[in-house]
């Protein structure tokens, strides 16, 4: 799972990494400490779930679907008081609770114990995972705004079912998610998990922070954490470097060693993930690079925060999402296509409800005919 055996990378001599996360974590005690106006109560968390996730054109509603936990990109408990690395349980009629709270957990990497920014969820083994990549269900998604509150979450259905039907809208308002409390933006998103037992164990902190991990000694930039709730614990899960090598190796670079893996590895962000044990179906942070030093003839991309990345583990190659009739790479205008405030994609899910195969209906119809015949001769 974890790539601690590997030899440690040394740092970056520009020390922008860390100058931005002390600058993210000096964000983030400023508001713990002064805090915005925010409400004092919430309205309480009463799931009423019934849907069952499976690969379809079906979308059921956000009441419907259970175990959905969300991160705002101001971290806060439930009434809406500041409280750092807090993810919150929503019922999907506007009622929520806390849920994990990852504050203190990461003991073994003491320069990155205090509180951070979460700013993407996911579980272990995100249900859907692969029907996302097969367009078999519905993507959601969430964008950043510039303007201050995008508190939306939207959806876009999938193209590769036999009579599928295109279309896109709003999955989730902002009185959906928090009635009492309206979040400035939807950083974190995972779903389809039971409602009385959290399981968004898998996590991403702003600005993917330089950590020195004391057991091996190693330093690395952490894109995704594992959360342990039973010994509130976490460990590095995925590595910036392995997703800036495969990024490198997408276009056309060596990977490792590459001019744009050495300006991902020092500058990317990631912000929006799925997870499947090692894969990761991700986005990062909007981000202009430098003009390369090597090869000038090399085109430079520059990133608008609207790419979608498919990764399957380290030694592989990233490659866009393929998902209701788009490629989701830079060239797709996700603000005109969809209408919404941003390019810069900031949380990811997907959602469609289980139907059952014709012949599994029919021996159901069957079992209760039985029953009822049963019933009715006793």
């Amino acid at each position: 799972m974890s790539r601690l055996g590997r030899a440690a990378r040394p740092r970056n001599n520009s020390h922008f990494g860390r100058s931005a996360s002390a600058l993210i974590a000096a964000i983030a005690f400023g508001f713990a400490i002064l805090g915005p106006s925010v409400g004092v109560q919430a309205n309480p968390w009463n799931p009423m779930t019934s849907a069952v996730p499976g690969p379809s054109s079906i979308i059921p509603s956000a009441k419907e679907v259970p175990g959905k936990d969300f991160s705002d990109s101001r971290d806060r408990e439930a009434p809406g008081g500041p409280d750092g690395e807090q993810d919150l349980a929503w019922d999907g009629i506007g009622g929520v609770r806390d849920s994990f709270d990852y504050s203190g957990s990461r003991v073994a990497y003491p320069d990155v114990i205090q509180d951070r920014q979460v700013d993407g969820l996911a579980a272990g083994v995100d249900a859907l995972f692969q029907s996302l990549r097969d367009d078999q269900t519905a993507l959601l998604f969430s964008v950043n705004s510039p303007l201050g509150f995008s508190d939306q979450v939207y959806y876009v259905r999938p193209t590769s079912l036999p009579n599928a039907t295109p279309g896109f809208g709003v999955w989730a308002t902002a009185a959906d998610v928090d009635a009492m409390n309206q979040q400035m933006d939807v950083d974190g998103l995972e779903l389809w998990g039971p409602d009385q037992i959290d399981d968004s164990n898998r996590y991403s902190l702003a600005d993917d922070p330089f950590t020195d991990y004391v057991v091996l000694n190693e330093s690395h930039r952490v894109a995704i954490w594992e959360y342990d709730s039973t010994s509130h614990l976490s460990i590095h899960h995925t590595l910036t470097e392995d997703l800036a090598a495969a990024i490198d190796r997408q276009y056309g670079g060596p990977g490792v060693g590459g001019e744009l893996y050495s300006q991902l590895y020092e500058l990317m962000d990631v912000d929006a993930i799925m997870t499947l044990q090692d894969k990761v179906t991700f986005s990062i942070a909007p981000l202009t690079l430098r003009p390369f030093s090597l090869d000038p003839l090399l085109p430079l991309p520059d990133f608008d925060g609207g790419e979608i990345f498919e990764y399957d583990g380290p030694g592989s190659t990233t490659r866009f999402l393929h998902q209701g009739g788009y490629v989701w790479d830079t060239a797709l205008d996700v603000v005109n296509t969809f209408g919404v405030p941003s390019e810069n994609i900031d949380a990811l899910e997907a959602v469609s409800q289980y139907v059952p195969e014709p012949g599994s209906f029919a021996l159901m119809l069957v079992g209760l005919v039985a029953a009822c015949g049963c019933r009715r001769q006793r």
